[in-house]
């Protein structure tokens, strides 16, 4: 069954964007699965914070959890090294993944009912407490639990594929296997100290002393402002492109 829901999901993002008439394409989405009942959800309640929901919280009948990441082509990276702005492209990239997320979900959510299960997911942004900027549902953490990927010192989920793309998931009745984990870092800095050039590239120096996460938003809102034809766009993305880890794991074969 593991293999029909990636199928699902591969499929889903590579025809979409003929469909949709999207600028944004995508590569092969990554894909990992989790039981709803494995510990490190719980442990979200500490790390994240407490209000994080379980799987089963968000989803009473819930046995797995689906996750899938959707890098970006390398254009829409490359597009956003220079200058203090996100690119357009990135901006673009940013609203349209977000809308693909939310459809491909729910096309999931439709995929398991025809089945007889129950499906359950949470927006892909915007679903944060405004006061203290966290979420109830962090897609990268739950991602992170599946085996997609680690966190790297830009806070982003760095995966074999990268760090500059999305992340979604669903929680599901459905009992389906889980993914491999690899606890290995994926993150030069978090393996060896090297690198820690996403510190630098923040045009906001919000990593300073640790990540500043109302520093970082308060970026956003303003390339929002610039971005005001495009609609809601509070996005940067600067600490995860022309890195070592945009478009793969650096540390793989060390």
């Amino acid at each position: 069954m593991n293999k029909e829901i990636e199928k699902i999901i591969v499929e889903y993002v590579a025809a979409y964007p003929k469909i949709k008439g999207t600028q944004t394409t995508w590569k092969t989405p990554i894909i990992g699965i989790a039981r709803a009942d494995h510990s490190k959800f719980d442990q979200l309640k500490s790390s994240v914070q407490e209000t994080h929901l379980t799987p089963k919280e968000l989803l009473s009948s819930g046995e797995s959890v689906i996750a899938f990441f959707l890098p970006f082509q390398e254009e829409i990276a490359l597009s956003n090294k220079d200058g203090l702005r996100p690119s357009r492209a990135w901006a673009v990239a940013y609203i349209e993944t977000n809308t693909l997320i939310g459809e491909l979900s729910q096309h999931l959510i439709a995929y398991l009912k025809g089945r007889g299960y129950e499906g359950e997911t949470v927006s892909a942004t915007h679903n944060f407490d405004e006061a203290t900027l966290m979420s109830d549902w962090s897609h990268r953490h739950v991602a992170e639990i599946t085996g997609i990927g680690k966190f790297g010192l830009n806070n982003m989920l760095i995966t074999d594929s990268g760090c500059a793309g999305r992340v979604g998931s669903v929680v599901t009745s459905m009992c389906l296997e889980s993914t491999a984990v690899d606890d290995r870092p994926t993150c030069l800095y978090h393996m060896n100290g090297t690198c820690g050039l996403c510190v630098d590239r923040c045009p906001q120096s919000a990593f300073e002393g640790g990540f500043n996460r109302f520093k970082c938003y308060e970026l956003l809102l303003d390339n929002d402002a610039y971005y005001d034809d495009l609609g809601l766009v509070d996005v940067c993305g600067k600490c995860c492109v022309a890195l070592p880890c945009t478009f793969g794991n650096p540390c793989k074969n060390k």
